[in-house]
């Protein structure tokens, strides 16, 4: 099901080339994933800022693939955290636990990176050619940024810096984000320096997103380095499940298995754990009725 929820990402060059950089705003989107999975504000942060993630390395990573699927599978109260990105625009995640409390974080309930705990990273890059290129690194100590720029070292050869943001309430999110800092080969060390110091003093991304969008967030990060836009686009919540794809997953099962789900219940309910779309099946529809 697709959402009129939409978000921007833009792509540009910094410090006189020597510098790639992404920027997302996703605050609408997030806070619509958020309603349609009435999301916890851990779990809407977490989910928020693995979206923004993931339209971004999508965008970064060499021999761009059709789509990207990234999930972070941890032993803390989130279980798993699951999003995908495709060169179309379309953004969908779930968590496995939408509910989710952090209590371990008696300072910050909303600490993704204790929420998500010690586990795993897989990077799934599927071709236009529908080939799958399948990774996993260990979940380092840090939130979902510094685990993404972990893979992008390890598996791209990318250094970088990955911010991301999510200011999730008990009412929604208001602000929802990140940026995506590459330091390209050549680049001055000065700039770097310049980059890190501007790091260790941001709080963090949510407030220079609510307060002054993609822009105020660029700003706190690049400071008054120069700064050229190369690329614009859309993003959107754009969930791909549909009534035949789950028909088709049920008449693969075995028949006996097939009776089962109808005594549980006639008709059989799906809902799709993306979008929380709702599907029926009867007898007839499972090829069962005499």
């Amino acid at each position: 099901m697709r959402s009129d929820a939409s978000g921007t990402l833009q792509l540009g060059l910094a410090g006189g080339g020597g510098l790639r950089w992404a920027m997302v705003e996703l605050g609408d989107v997030v806070e619509a994933a958020r309603r349609q999975r009435d999301l916890s504000p851990v779990a809407a942060a977490a989910l928020g800022q693995m979206m923004a993630g993931t339209a971004m390395v999508l965008r970064m990573i060499t021999k761009q693939p059709e789509q990207l699927l990234i999930e972070a599978r941890g032993d803390g109260p989130l279980g798993r955290v699951h999003a995908e990105a495709d060169t179309d625009g379309g953004l969908r995640g779930m968590v496995e636990v939408p509910q989710a409390e952090n209590p371990g974080a008696a300072e910050d309930r909303l600490a993704v990176r204790s929420a998500l705990g010690r586990g795993t990273l897989r990077v799934v890059r599927e071709s236009k050619a529908g080939k799958r290129y399948d990774s996993q690194v260990e979940l380092v100590a840090g939130g979902v940024g510094q685990n993404l720029a972990h893979y992008l070292h390890q598996s791209q050869q990318i250094e970088s810096a990955v911010l991301l943001g999510v200011l999730a309430k008990p009412t929604g999110v208001t602000a929802a984000g990140g940026v995506l800092i590459e330091a390209l080969p050549g680049v001055d060390e000065d700039i770097l320096k310049g980059i890190e110091a501007r790091l260790q003093i941001l709080p963090g991304v949510a407030q220079p997103l609510a307060e002054g969008g993609g822009e105020g967030l660029l700003r706190a990060v690049l400071g008054d380095l120069d700064r050229e836009v190369l690329e614009s686009r859309a993003l959107r919540l754009d969930c791909k499940c549909d009534r035949d794809r789950f028909q088709r997953q049920l008449l693969a099962l075995p028949v006996e298995d097939r009776e089962y789900l109808l005594e549980e219940g006639d008709p059989v309910r799906i809902q799709c754990n993306f979008c929380g779309t709702e599907y029926t099946f009867s007898a007839e529809g499972l090829s069962l009725a005499q």
